[in-house]
């Protein structure tokens, strides 16, 4: 039994091996392109950024004349300063630390469960290259997402083990976090607040206290999330891209259904059968219980979701932390159902090996697109 645990593990340690170069193979494949050149430039003086200060000039007029994703665009913008190497090193680390915080989210770090957690990022994604290769997408979603998750992670720890305070010093850190999350993109900030909030209540409402970082974080999340959505910037964009377009109100509120419908039938409904299948299994075939945990991600999942019909657009991509949210939810029942039914810890195996191969299958797809 131990050595076939052993062998086991050695097997999942080479798989994930074969996925980190993969990655990062197919991250220098990956050049910057599209909104990568432009924000390569000064947005004020448009010469190439050569300095700190030119990011900071940049991010004030992007506030004013573009949009108010401030933290994901600084980020943007310090590693395209950074150059190339630098981004497909950081990418594939960013990518690991999603996982990490992914599998801590859903109660279990482990090999098998970090190589499930990276095949999904990968297959259930609506549009897997513009979230995880380029950059622009990447420091939108991915370290946005990394910001989210460690932040509601603080949260979910005690919702779990009421006991628990906090890690060292949280009363203080929890403030700036809760502002760059918060501040992150503008479906996500605002449906993070109203968890956290939420959290906070139930949190009170059964042990009648609430720990003061809590309420420091839900706070400057509320308040990052405020600066993010009444930037000036956001006005003129929609202005600039929608300015020849003009529809009546019904049209227009047929067109907003069409997009969610369109978002949650198209670019979410891989995930969301996995979930729902997952789901079924885990409390009606097998009896067992969802974690508090669950219930806040799967809210989150609908909060994200619904946040985004005040958009007159929606893009496959923007769906990532809605994905996100469900895959927390699908590999902590995955892993558990590996711990708590000894007779399925092999037979779910083969499932998360199927998984990693079409996950291989997309990477390899784009080798194969760049080599030709």
């Amino acid at each position: 039994m131990q050595k076939n645990k052993r062998f086991l593990e050695i097997v999942s340690i080479f798989l994930i091996l074969v996925t980190i170069a993969m990655m990062y193979i197919a991250n220098i494949k990956m050049v910057f392109t599209m909104d990568d050149l432009y924000y390569q430039t000064n947005l004020v003086t448009g010469k190439a950024l050569s300095n700190i200060s030119d990011i900071i000039e940049s991010q004030i007029w992007h506030y004013f004349h573009w949009g108010g994703r401030t933290v994901a665009h600084f980020l943007l913008q310090v590693t395209l300063l950074c150059g190339n190497d630098f981004a497909n090193v950081t990418n594939v680390i960013c990518t690991a630390i999603l996982v990490l915080i992914i599998c801590m989210c859903a109660g279990k770090i482990g090999s098998w469960n970090a190589l499930f957690t990276t095949s999904l990022l990968v297959i259930l994604n609506a549009n897997w290259s513009q979230t995880l290769l380029w950059e622009a997408g990447f420091a939108n979603y991915v370290y946005t997402t990394i910001f989210i998750l460690f932040f509601l992670y603080q949260y979910l720890k005690v919702l779990e083990a009421p006991e628990q305070k906090g890690l060292q010093g949280i009363t203080l850190w929890i403030i700036p976090l809760g502002l760059i999350a918060g501040w992150t993109n503008e479906n996500m900030g605002p449906s993070l607040w109203v968890l956290t909030a939420g959290i906070i209540f139930y949190f009170y409402k059964t042990h009648k206290k609430i720990h003061i970082w809590m309420i420091f974080g839900n706070i400057t999340c509320l308040i990052g999330s405020v600066f993010m959505i009444v930037s000036p910037g956001n006005q003129e964009r929609i202005a600039a891209n929608y300015s020849d377009v003009t529809y009546g109100w019904k049209m227009s509120v047929f067109l907003r259904f069409n997009n969610m419908a369109y978002a949650l039938f198209v670019y979410l409904l891989p995930t969301v059968l996995v979930l729902l299948i997952m789901t079924t299994c885990y409390c009606i075939a097998l009896k067992l219980k969802l974690r508090k945990t669950d219930i806040v991600l799967m809210a989150g999942t609908i909060l994200s979701f619904g946040a985004m019909i005040l958009s007159p657009h929606y893009p496959d991509r923007a769906t990532f932390g809605t994905m996100v949210f469900m895959i927390c939810t699908i590999v902590h029942m995955m892993s558990s159902i590996r711990e708590l039914r000894k007779d399925l810890k092999i037979a779910v195996l083969p499932v998360i090996c199927f998984c990693w191969l079409g996950m291989i299958f997309r990477f390899l797809n784009i080798l194969c697109r760049y080599q030709v």
